[in-house]
Parts: C-alpha cells; sequence; structure tokens
C-alpha cells in the first residue's frame, strides 16, 4: 500500500528546526516560496494548508546529476562542496547511505532502474531507440494511489525524448530555453497565430498579466534567432539555463498548487557537462579553467584517442566542484522551504545521483583504460559510486545499523511503498547490490570514432555485483567487462585496491538475469533534441 495514517504535527507542536544550509555562506541565496507566477502558481506568499486528517506522505526524489561520491563532503571530499546536503545528512530521522550504488553509469539506464525497481540487464532501456512501456514505474502507482505527480529537469531523457520516463507523470516541467518561462512565449503565439507581426505579439503581451516579462521573452527569442552573439552577452538574470534554483523555484511553486499528496522527481544538471557553476560558486576554477573547457570539442574522447593531455581532463574537477556546490544550494533552498512550509516532516526525502562522472582515473575493469565522462563504457568507481541521503517523514523511525553496507537505488520503489505503509524500508537489498554498464549506443560509437581508432573496449558491455566484505564498511565488488572477471575491494569513495577472488558465484547472479519485457522500440528524436543531446556529450 501507498497511503500511510500519520498523525499531522500542528504548528504549536512543531519543534524548531534546523537550516540545511549556512546562511552566511558564500553564494547562499533564499529560494522564494511563489516565484515567478504562470504556468505552476503565482507570486503571492504560500499559506501552509492546516491539515486535520491523516495524510499520506509526500515523496521528493532529488537526482543530483552526475554528482559522483568522491566529490561529497560527508563522503571524504576534501573541499567544502556540499554543506547543505550534509547537513541534511545529520538531521533526526535522516540516513546518509556511504557505499550506494547507481544502477548504470548514465542517465536514462539508472532513472529506468530507479523508477521500476528492474535492473538494467532486466529493463533493456539504455538507449534512445528504446523505451519504457507505460505502467511500470513507481510515479505511475503513486498516480492511481491519489498522488499528484510531477518531473522538473532539463535533463532530455526525462523530459524530452521519447524513453518512456516524461509519460510516467502527469505534469513535465523540462528545459528552461526563455527568461520568464511563465511569461508571454514568442513560440507558442506563432503556432496559435501564424508569423504575425512582433507588433501583434507585443499587443498579445500588453493584455497579459506579466507585459514586461513577455517582451523580454520576445526580444530574447528575436536576438537568440538573429543575433545569437548578442544574446549569449546578455546578464545571465536573462538568459535561460539549466541551474538547479530555477527548477527549485518550479517545483515550488508546483507543490504549493496540490490540495493532496504529491511526488516529484527533481533532477538538477549542474554538474553535468559542461562544468559551469555560476561566479559566487566558482571557488576553485576560475576563467583559465572556463577556456580550457571551451577549447575542447569532445570532453571525453579527445582525451581518450590522445589528442589532448589526461591532465586537462584532471584539472577541469575545480570547475565540477563549484558545480556541485552550485547544486548543492538548490537543494538547501528547496529543503528549507519545505521546512518552512511545515511539509517536509510530512514527506520522504530521497536526495542522490544517477551516475558518477571520470576525470581521468585508472579504471581497473578495463586494463590501461581510464574512466573520462561517464556512459562510454567501463564499470570505475568513480563513474558507479553516488551519494545517498534518505529522510524518512514523521512517524517512521530509520534504521541506521545498514549505513555502511551496499545499497542501490533500483530499491527506490520498494523504499516508497514501505513508507506508504508506515514501515521502513532499507535502500540495502537481501542479496547482492548490481550495475551494468552496456557500451556505446549509435551516435556516441559515431562521435568517439573521430577521435579514437579502437572502439571496441568502449563498445564492451559489463556488470558489477557488490557485496559486504568480512571487514564491516568494506565492499567487495566483482565486476565483468566484456569476458574479463576482476575483484576488488573498496574501502571508501576515494579507495580501492585489486585482490584475487573467484568470479563463479557473480557469474551466476548476472546469468540469472532475464529479460522483463518491460521495453519497447522507440522512435526517432528531433533534430533540436539531438543536438541537446550532443551538447550534453550524448552525441
Amino acid at each position: 500500500m501507498l497511503r500511510a495514517s500519520r498523525p499531522v504535527r500542528t504548528p504549536s507542536s512543531r519543534a524548531p528546526r534546523p537550516s540545511c544550509r549556512d546562511r552566511t555562506a558564500p553564494g547562499y541565496k533564499p529560494v522564494p516560496d511563489g516565484g515567478r507566477s504562470g504556468d505552476t502558481g503565482d507570486s503571492r506568499k504560500y499559506v501552509p494548508r492546516r491539515r486535520t486528517t491523516a495524510v499520506q506522505p509526500n515523496v521528493l526524489l532529488v537526482v543530483l546529476d552526475s554528482v559522483r561520491a568522491r566529490n561529497v563532503g560527508h563522503l571524504g571530499h576534501a573541499e567544502p562542496t556540499t554543506p547543505c546536503l550534509d547537513a541534511f545528512a545529520g538531521r533526526e530521522r535522516s540516513v546518509r547511505y556511504m557505499n550506494a550504488r547507481a544502477p548504470g553509469t548514465w542517465s536514462l539506464p539508472s532513472h529506468v532502474s530507479m523508477f521500476t525497481g528492474y535492473h538494467v540487464r532486466e529493463h533493456g532501456v539504455t538507449g534512445r531507440g528504446q523505451r519504457l512501456q507505460q505502467g511500470h514505474t513507481v510515479w505511475e502507482t503513486l498516480a492511481e494511489g491519489g498522488y499528484d505527480t510531477g518531473v522538473f529537469s532539463s535533463n532530455p531523457y526525462l523530459t524530452e525524448v521519447d524513453v518512456g520516463l516524461r509519460d510516467a507523470f502527469e505534469t513535465v516541467a523540462g528545459r528552461i530555453d526563455l527568461p520568464y518561462p511563465s511569461a508571454g512565449d514568442p513560440r507558442e503565439f506563432v503556432r496559435q497565430h501564424g508569423t504575425s507581426s512582433f507588433l501583434a505579439y507585443v499587443q498579445h503581451c500588453l493584455a497579459g498579466d506579466q507585459p514586461i516579462r513577455g517582451l523580454v521573452n520576445g526580444a530574447f527569442e528575436k536576438l537568440e534567432r538573429d543575433l545569437p552573439v548578442v544574446a549569449e552577452r546578455l546578464p545571465l538574470s536573462l538568459q535561460p539555463g539549466t541551474s538547479g534554483d530555477r527548477y527549485v523555484d518550479r517545483v515550488l511553486r508546483w507543490t504549493a498548487a496540490q490540495n493532496g499528496p504529491w511526488a516529484a522527481c527533481v533532477n538538477l544538471m549542474d554538474a553535468h557537462h559542461p562544468y559551469e557553476p555560476r561566479p559566487e560558486f566558482d571557488r576553485w576554477g576560475g576563467d583559465r579553467l572556463r577556456a580550457l573547457q571551451s577549447d575542447i570539442d569532445s570532453h571525453a574522447w579527445e582525451f581518450v584517442g590522445g589528442q589532448r593531455p589526461w591532465w586537462q581532463r584532471r584539472a577541469l574537477e575545480a570547475l565540477y566542484d563549484g558545480a556541485i556546490r552550485q547544486a548543492d544550494t538548490a537543494v538547501g533552498g528547496l529543503l528549507d522551504a519545505l521546512d518552512e512550509r511545515e511539509v517536509l516532516d510530512e514527506t520522504l526525502v530521497v536526495v542522490t545521483s544517477d551516475h558518477g562522472e571520470g576525470f581521468g582515473e585508472p579504471d581497473p575493469t578495463r586494463s590501461g583504460h581510464r574512466a573520462v565522462g561517464h556512459g562510454n563504457g567501463g564499470l570505475a568507481e568513480p563513474l558507479l559510486h553516488v551519494p545517498l541521503v534518505v529522510r524518512y517523514p514523521d512517524g517512521v523511525e530509520p534504521a541506521t545499523s545498514r549505513e555502511t553496507a551496499p545499497a542501490t537505488l533500483t530499491r527506490f520503489p520498494e523504499v516508497v511503498s514501505g513508507v506508504g505503509d508506515g514501515e521502513v524500508a532499507s535502500f540495502v537489498p537481501d542479496g547482492p547490490v548490481l550495475a551494468a554498464t552496456t557500451g556505446l549506443d549509435g551516435p556516441m560509437r559515431n562521435a568517439a570514432t573521430e577521435y579514437v581508432d579502437d572502439v571496441g573496449p568502449h563498445e564492451a558491455g559489463g556488470d558489477a555485483i557488490y557485496r559486504a566484505a568480512e571487514e564491516p564498511g568494506v565492499v567487495r565488488k566483482t565486476s565483468r567487462v566484456s569476458d574479463s572477471w576482476t575483484t576488488q575491494l573498496v574501502r571508501d569513495a576515494h579507495t580501492a585496491y585489486a585482490i584475487e577472488a573467484e568470479s563463479a558465484e557473480a557469474a551466476e547472479t548476472v546469468e540469472s538475469l532475464t529479460d522483463a519485457g518491460v521495453g519497447e522500440t522507440s522512435g526517432e528524436v528531433s533534430t533540436a533534441v539531438a543536438d541537446r543531446l550532443e551538447d550534453l556529450g550524448y552525441a
């Protein structure tokens, strides 16, 4: 069941809560309750609704796209990249999993596993040519149980590409490509009224409730089409973008408008390539690294092919850290706002990542190769070890005794179902944790061949099987790429070493997986979406 009978905590009985973020830290910016008016709410200050009956717990899944465990503060990173998440992990009823693994090495297969509970080898949705059939996700089950569901992200695989993920939600809020997405949209005006004069659009805006912002959208669209160089030089506040605070603003307006329980997936792309933190968060990068990044044509294949030295890839980690800090601040704003509305204690909150990122670390699963970017083969730990912080709603006391055991995001539907019954379900499975790579799809293969003579090592599929080692907190990883098996002991997000071990048990585990029959063939993507995927490295 996905319903819970919990007493509602009234404002008078609510104990003061510490803020998830340090309000004196550089880069802190309050996230407004109302935000811009329009598509998912208005700009009036939110007034908390008083619930007088038992409530179903809300569900909030926050995915910090591309954030790996080794660059997270509470998992041992030297730089303060995640002060908000670290503070949230230390709150009452929070559990921080030290050994969580993503199901796959890039967004699509990992999100399908998170949403369905199937392993990558079972669902088989591993490229834009496949799609998930409807009716298999936790979000659809929640909707059947009376929840309003929504997804908020600029990740095309969640909101644009026809792979079945966007179909799992009732509300889909995708890429923001106008300065004010809730105001007048010149493209929508053209679709409805034809190619009228710009004056007609001006009159349309003046008759609306946000005339100035609508006019700014119109001017930006015209500049971007006719003078793109000028559009790129506008102030950042007027440029469209993918920064997390824009999506936090949208999800806060959406949750404020709901009358019943809600379930939301918020995928923040701040830390995804290209790494472009705003100046207030770019604490470790700087102009020289930004210039270097801009000069790189392929953030993965130029390094693999030897056209660029590996130290340049490693250097970009400084920009990546700033991008993580930016995403962390957005998460802090979201959690603070929900807490101030007295909604956080009624919500199951899961903060994690769909995969990690490689900056040239050696990949023991492919001798002589390195981890670079993501989704291009291999099963190196920087690609699979991810943060996972879970906070349970009021009335559900978590068990923290398994925080160091191997955990998997594939357990997300089970955790949601358990909380709905007022019970604790863990992200630690009864058996081993599984992860997989399926190598390159067609477009990525074509991109690789421009720089790499032999793409074979990157095309090969592979599997990783994780079990707890005898020593507490240590994980035993047995992995296969092609037909080559390796075993490692993983002590933490920074330390792993190879050992000699048998692989028969791991091989049997992989061979036991069968096709779940939940995938089907997908259609072609539009040119605009294909260009967007190429910008993100999914050529």
